[in-house]
């Protein structure tokens, strides 16, 4: 009996670190799914900004946030997550910098119902006149690399 007693408390035991071991791979997994949208997210942000700024001038340096009608800013729309793992949803910020033979191009995208959730994509670009004529730019890729910030908090 007492034999039994202590397999069964062995048993229990073996169990209960199983099933720790498998809550904590559930939540790396949602997090890394998580943290792969988000970045997804700002890339999908970057290439809308590349692809917007080859048929407008930027003049000047702007900062473009959903929901805002800021002067020179493409039309932002909600990255929805209806297709996403996780089901969330994701806003992102465009940032243009005018420096002085550049433009720096900053993608952040932010989580919605989790805002602690981001991610940052950057690259630099030059827009080049065609011709004294046609009043469209031309967009040249100087360098392009990517600046990962993702942060996701540890839940209990």
């Amino acid at each position: 009996m007492i034999v039994a007693v202590g397999l069964a408390a062995i048993m229990a035991l073996a169990t209960l670190a199983v099933m720790r071991v498998s809550v904590m791979e559930q939540r790396s997994t949602g997090n890394d799914i998580r943290a792969r949208e988000v970045q997804e997210a700002a890339e999908a942000g970057l290439n809308y900004a590349l692809a917007w700024a080859k048929n407008n001038t930027i003049s000047a340096s702007i900062t473009c946030v959903p929901g805002a009608s800021v002067t020179g800013c493409p039309p932002l729309a909600t990255l929805a997550g209806s297709s996403s793992t996780s089901g969330e949803q994701y806003n992102y910020t465009l940032t243009f910098t005018k420096g002085t033979n550049f433009i720096r191009v900053v993608s952040m995208a932010q989580g919605i119902t989790d805002s602690s959730i981001t991610a940052t994509t950057e690259t630099y670009l030059k827009q080049i006149r065609i011709s004294k004529q046609v009043v469209q730019w031309k967009q040249k890729h100087l360098m392009s690399y990517r600046v990962i910030n993702i942060a996701i908090p540890r839940k209990p």
